[in-house]
């Protein structure tokens, strides 16, 4: 079987390092192909490395020629003749539902929802999405929540089959360090509820001196992650919080963590932070939006989105832990990865999925 792989761009996020963990899992005997709408990214090389072969269709992030990016996918389609066309994120499906391509064409839902900080355009291609979502064979929602089928709906989407959660490649043991340090790994953007997390963490600090927060990911760094009140920018200051930027090695700065926040807003489906956390024995603490409930393992740690007292609380309650019980957390965490998010366990149920719709 021929698949062809498609999404938006080669940046860290989610889907994108899903798509590495797949390649890096799917048959050997199947052809795999990724087509990359934009220019090469920070997860390029991962990527490359990932699939037999990787285009770039190198548009810019802004780029409106819609025509064109059609032309050039479908040229790429021509070439390859895929049994199975697999976009991820919005733009991707766009893209793939306008092209006259023949076979089986598929996607994959990566969010269940989109909000007023979401670029405009984004949110009117999602609802054409929905609209020409009688084209895919099949719509998979990357989480089984409440939140997806919602959205889903919302969107009129077609064709919503069994949701297949997301997994990564587990580490061979778990490495968790069980340091005195919060850590959140995310991009920059309203979805990901930075400010709550921020302000939750200057309610605490003083209660927790030995206790820092890490914040991690594309464009988190000082001149363009704004600190919501002058006890976060004192923090700051005094290197109690850093700003710290991408990362290509999450289980790096996990193996250094004492717990991961996931701190969301809305939007989060099943993100591939909180397996990668429980793949090194990391325990989480996180809102509760989308499947992230998945990723806790006490009801304390687990608090309603955009709730700053009840985050500081969760904070709390986990810095006065003792390290046994910390290291008890650690251990449902990783026993959990092993038995739910297995990176090839979830490339076998796809590609099961794919048999049975080119059948």
């Amino acid at each position: 079987m021929n698949t062809l792989f498609f999404i938006t761009d080669a940046a860290i996020g989610g889907a994108e390092k899903l798509l590495v963990t797949l390649g890096k899992a799917w048959p050997h005997s199947s052809r795999h192909t990724l087509v990359i709408l934009m220019q090469p990214d920070a997860l390029s090389d991962q990527l490359e490395d990932a699939f037999d072969k990787v285009y770039y269709l190198n548009f810019d992030k802004n780029s409106r020629n819609l025509l064109a990016m059609v032309r050039n996918f479908s040229a790429i389609v021509k070439r390859e003749c895929p049994d199975v066309i697999w976009s991820h994120l919005f733009h991707a499906d766009l893209v793939s539902l306008l092209s006259p391509a023949k076979g089986v064409r598929i996607s994959t839902m990566h969010t269940h929802g989109l909000g007023p900080a979401d670029h405009p355009l984004t949110r009117a291609i999602a609802k054409v999405v929905g609209t020409l979502s009688f084209r895919f064979s099949a719509v998979v929602p990357s989480s089984a929540s409440a939140h997806m089928r919602e959205f889903l709906e919302h969107l009129h989407m077609r064709h919503v089959v069994e949701p297949i959660p997301n997994g990564t490649a587990l580490p061979a043991q778990a490495t968790f360090s069980n340091s005195k340090t919060f850590t959140n790994i995310s991009r920059n953007h309203p979805v990901k509820g930075h400010k709550y997390l921020l302000q939750a963490f200057s309610r605490i600090a003083a209660q927790v001196p030995d206790w820092n927060l890490r914040l991690i990911g594309p464009d988190v760094i000082p001149n363009k992650l704004t600190m919501p009140n002058s006890a976060c920018e004192q923090l700051l200051a005094k290197g109690r919080i850093s700003l710290e930027g991408p990362t290509l090695d999450p289980a790096q700065i996990l193996s250094e963590s004492g717990a991961l926040v996931i701190s969301s807003a809305y939007g989060e489906a099943f993100p591939i932070i909180g397996t990668e956390a429980a793949g090194c024995g990391v325990p989480v603490i996180s809102t509760d939006v989308g499947s992230c409930s998945d990723f806790v393992d006490e009801d304390k740690f687990l608090v309603p989105p955009q709730d700053v007292p009840a985050l500081a609380q969760a904070l709390l309650d986990y810095a006065e832990l003792s390290p046994a019980e910390r290291v008890q957390l650690s251990q449902k965490a990783r026993k959990r990865a092993e038995a739910k998010y297995s990176g090839q366990a979830v490339a076998d149920k796809y590609f099961h999925l794919f048999q049975r719709l080119v059948k």
